[in-house]
């Protein structure tokens, strides 16, 4: 990185599947096709100009200076001209047939795989009957983020795989006027280890800030903070009276919560009812609004929420700017905290630490993380390899297999 500009140098022994060299101008042309894919577009909406100076060398200018941006070139990289067709030209460890259901080992990826010779694709149907397709022994192994629902009651082995989801409290702090310490007090309240356990089954991790643990960082905070006092911090914002049902009272009314969630989302529903759940031990009565996905985007973007149940893909160059300012994705009664700003600008340009911006993050609650989500890749009982799997890659070490 030099500034606003990532210069990215392609080995010259790099080559595709048929033998061909990988260029410059093959990254450039993925680079297109990768902005327009929902899956990379947000980590790529910062490149402002792309040049090729020569073959092997691409130039990526930002709209601005960005130290995490060379996370972001995760994209696959196919030869210039087939992202249109239905087999691009790739460079992976395999190569699909013409019939698009097996895969044979390539020899030209720059360290063949060696243990497995073909790789076969099959249509398991729904994610609930894969897992039974997996001990029957008609699957080896499936991969799934588990956004649907799935059985996972069946005694699979299985590899949990971190993602990059993450599941927060939207906050319409500009409506109701809610100061930084009352969403603070709002996220000491919540018990994320039994949003974990109940709501997600295990399948997501704790989260205290948006910053996930694998940026190299020195927390500011403990990333399982002790409790604090917080019935106390909401005596000392004004909410320390109670009415005769025991609930909280702020200018003589009962402080009453409206929480929105997606009806069609079991895990969302469960999780709410947790969180209301704890609120209410402190006096907060929360009532949960469930409404379907697109009644529930509208009232997002429209500001007809106080509090609401979200999950966001946070991009891997860490752009954090939908979750700390109002915006579409995060809703217009996001508060924006010129100091919360100005520090992130300071840490994506290399000119602070990210602990710092942790610090601030955990200072000002702009929305509430709860979890990150995980996934999972389920095999049967007679395959013994020991996979290792990323978000990027499911099949990280498969040459170990």
């Amino acid at each position: 990185m030099e500034g606003a500009s990532c210069i990215v140098r392609i080995r010259t022994d790099a080559r595709f599947s048929d033998g061909s060299p990988v260029t410059a101008q093959d990254a450039a042309y993925s680079l297109q096709l990768a902005q327009a894919s929902p899956r990379f577009a947000a980590q790529l909406a910062g490149v402002a100009e792309v040049a090729t100076p020569d073959r092997y060398t691409i130039v990526f200018t930002l709209a601005a200076p960005d130290q995490y941006f060379p996370r972001s070139l995760c994209f696959p990289v196919v030869g210039e001209g087939t992202g249109e067709e239905p087999l691009p030209l790739g460079g992976g460890r395999f190569v699909l047939d013409d019939s698009g259901t097996a895969m044979s080992r390539s020899g030209s990826y720059h360290t063949p795989v060696q243990n497995l010779r073909a790789v076969r694709l099959i249509d398991a149907g729904p994610l609930a009957d894969q897992g039974a397709a997996v001990l029957a022994g008609e699957l080896d192994l499936f991969y799934s983020d588990l956004r649907g629902t799935a059985d996972l009651s069946l005694g699979l082995s299985r590899r949990q795989v971190v993602l990059s989801n993450l599941v927060y409290l939207g906050v319409n702090s500009q409506r109701r006027g809610w100061p930084a310490e009352l969403r603070a007090a709002f996220s000491g309240i919540i018990d994320r280890d039994a949003l974990a356990r109940r709501a997600y089954l295990g399948f997501a991790a704790p989260a205290y800030s948006p910053i996930k643990q694998s940026f190299s960082m020195a927390a500011a905070g403990e990333e399982d903070p002790e409790p604090d006092p917080q019935e106390e911090l909401l005596d000392a914002l004004g909410y320390g009276e109670r009415d005769a049902e025991g609930w909280r009272t702020y200018q003589r009314r009962r402080f009453t919560v409206r929480l929105l969630v997606n009806s069609g989302s079991p895990h969302r529903l469960e999780a709410a009812a947790l969180i209301a759940q704890d609120l209410a031990g402190a006096g907060i009565q929360v009532v949960v609004e469930e409404a379907p996905f697109e009644e529930y985007s509208q009232r997002i973007a429209m500001g007809d929420y106080d509090l609401y149940l979200g999950e966001l893909r946070i991009p891997w160059n860490l752009d954090l700017t939908p979750l700390i300012a109002p915006s579409e994705t995060v809703g217009p009664g996001c508060v924006r905290d010129p100091e919360l700003l100005e520090i992130y600008r300071q840490v994506k340009a290399g000119e602070a630490e990210l602990s710092a911006l942790d610090s601030a993050l955990r200072r000002t609650m702009p929305m509430i993380p709860l979890l990150y989500r995980r996934g999972i890749v389920a095999f049967s009982p007679d395959f013994s390899a020991n996979i290792v799997a990323t978000e990027q890659d499911i099949f990280y070490n498969i040459g170990e297999w």
